[in-house]
């Protein structure tokens, strides 16, 4: 059960979704072709929780905490999530990876998913690992595609594994005809053993699958699901649900202080004088409701206060300010801080900006960034020379020579050290 948590004195509820996101959520779901044809309804409930979980990572990425998190009307939130994936997956393919021999044709299918790459060249590979690893870091895992010359990482919240008999990717997208803005038409890219084939049907753009309108043959192909560790059966965990607590606590602290330091910043003037007074000086008739004769009274009371010196009228008896108590800020603040170390921690990615180390020195000082990161970087090339059906030389940065000792020609720099013990700035960022 979530719980919700009052901010006293301010109307802002927060509630927390840690228990729902620290919930099992089992991948280990299958689609049986029979389920997908006119008529049918899509998705099954069965995949409800898996795709639940999945939006909500996707969401994450683009630094929406969600509607349950009440952060105010201007929520102030910093994307850690995209930024942990994306600096993670750049740092990484800093060592460029290669696979020497390798002549895939230009035969592709760039209509099956927007982020189709072809695998023509060293850079195709490059982007390839790159949309794989924020996917392996964002969702828990990637799926990889190989169909023909293409080789595409494909969306997972299109996935709807079989047990035996291959993936079948379904994918809503809205036509030219398209009466309004849900999508009209569902596109079903079943990969398996005989071959990959393309149905699309027409959709009521909710749960109802409609007669079908086209189909054809797309050659012959094969995933590979890549599954970040731990894993859960054929899927792995997500690192944004480790980095989540500490970056909603953040938005909270960030946001709450935003509306603070709007209503309380500044000093609040204080007049002292009779109502009747008040009336009277700023021109407030017998006709005007009391929302008219307040607003009055202000903008007189302001015009007073705004010019270079005050002048106090005879039924005007003094005018003091009231300094505003903001000392919650601090506090707020230093929580801030102390979930920023949190989240340097759990994220565990170096700043690497100015150091002059070698590459054994970083490993050292950064061994568990480097044992997690080789992971991943490992099981990714693995499943790429499954596909390709050639070795990858893609060694980790650590040991790629960028960071020799010794400056030697087209590797390290020229501010390469080999002094294990230097000082470093050992204060990493997500």
């Amino acid at each position: 059960m979530a719980y919700r948590t009052s901010y006293e004195g301010l109307g802002i509820e927060a509630p927390d979704l840690t228990t729902t996101l620290t919930d099992p959520v089992s991948f280990d779901v299958y689609i049986r072709p029979d389920q997908i044809g006119p008529r049918k309804e899509w998705p099954p409930a069965r995949f409800r929780a898996r795709n639940k979980r999945l939006d909500y990572l996707a969401g994450l990425w683009r630094g929406s905490l969600g509607a349950a998190i009440d952060l105010g009307a201007n929520p102030v939130v910093v994307n850690e999530f995209k930024a942990y994936s994306v600096k993670l997956a750049n740092l990484l393919l800093m060592s460029e990876p290669t696979a020497p021999g390798v002549s895939v044709t230009a035969e592709t299918i760039e209509e099956l998913e927007p982020n189709t790459r072809v695998m023509g060249d060293e850079n195709g590979l490059i982007q390839v690992c790159f949309d794989a690893l924020i996917d392996l870091t964002r969702y828990g895992g990637c799926l990889l595609l190989r169909l023909g010359g293409g080789l595409s990482v494909v969306e997972p919240r299109n996935w709807y594994p079989t047990r035996e008999m291959g993936h079948l990717f379904v994918s809503p997208w809205l036509s030219d005809e398209a009466p309004d803005i849900r999508p009209d038409r569902l596109d079903v890219v079943w990969v398996a053993e005989s071959g990959v084939t393309r149905d699309t049907y027409a959709f009521d753009g909710e749960t109802q699958i409609g007669e079908h309108l086209d189909g054809e043959l797309l050659g012959d192909g094969r995933v590979e699901v890549v599954a970040r560790d731990p894993r859960q059966g054929i899927w792995g965990s997500a690192k944004y649900l480790e980095i989540w607590a500490p970056v909603a606590e953040i938005a909270r602290r960030y946001s709450t202080n935003s509306r603070v330091l709007d209503l309380f910043t500044a000093p609040s003037p204080v007049f002292r004088q009779g109502d009747l007074d008040a009336r009277a000086r700023f021109n407030v008739t017998a006709d005007d409701t009391q929302i008219q004769a307040n607003q009055k009274i202000l903008e007189g009371q302001l015009g007073i206060i705004t010019g270079d010196t005050i002048h106090l009228p005879d039924d005007l008896l003094d005018i003091e300010y009231l300094q505003p108590q903001t000392e919650g800020v601090a506090h707020a603040l230093a929580q801030v801080e102390a979930m920023n170390m949190a989240l340097r921690d759990i994220a565990g990615l170096p700043n690497l900006q100015g150091q002059t180390l070698s590459g054994e020195a970083l490993k050292r000082l950064y061994i568990h960034f480097y044992a997690e990161t080789s992971q991943i970087q490992t099981t990714l090339r693995l499943a790429l020379e499954t596909l390709l059906e050639a070795a990858i030389d893609w060694p980790h940065i650590f040991d790629s020579g960028l960071f020799d000792a010794e400056p030697v020609e087209g590797r390290g720099g020229p501010n390469a050290v080999s002094d294990p013990v230097a000082e470093p700035d050992t204060d990493p960022e997500v």
